[in-house]
């Protein structure tokens, strides 16, 4: 049985093995170690009006994550959801944990009065956008993105 609750502190060491599986679907990778993870949950904790982890468990394992920042804009005065990662374990996909996260993360957006909720992708992955589709997202606008040299 699949559940779903609020990311904890508890959970980061499993949370880096789920990003470590994100980090190796995305172009470019991402050191990922749970010391700034840690660092990350304790700033992301001091504004739950901006920020919302949600995990799904099964059987005490962390197998899926979502991550949601909300915002406002002069033109979305209800505010935009957006979904910032979302991963769910290579032993566990299509089983429709990906689809309970992202009803998550559309109920969390109305019950805080959002105008949309948005995700973003890279171009190659197509799976990832077909998913998205299969959930109710629609290629509405491009979203361009660049990474900076660190």
């Amino acid at each position: 049985m699949i559940t779903l609750r609020v990311l904890g502190k508890e959970d980061l060491t499993s949370l880096k093995v789920l990003l470590d599986d994100l980090n190796n679907v995305v172009r470019i990778k991402h050191e990922i170690n749970e010391k700034d993870l840690d660092s990350i949950y304790v700033n992301m904790e001091k504004y739950p009006e901006i920020y919302s982890n949600y995990v799904a468990i099964e059987n005490d394992k962390i197998v899926g994550f979502l991550s949601l920042i909300f915002y406002k804009t002069f033109l979305h005065m209800g505010g935009t959801a957006l979904i910032n990662e979302f991963v769910v374990s290579n032993s566990h996909r299509n089983k429709g944990i990906g689809k309970r996260l992202i009803q998550k993360a559309f109920e969390s957006a109305i019950s805080r009065g959002m105008d949309e909720i948005e995700v973003g992708t890279e171009i190659s992955n197509t799976k990832a956008q077909n998913f998205y589709k299969k959930t109710g997202f629609n290629e509405e606008f491009v979203l361009l993105g660049r990474e900076f040299d660190k």
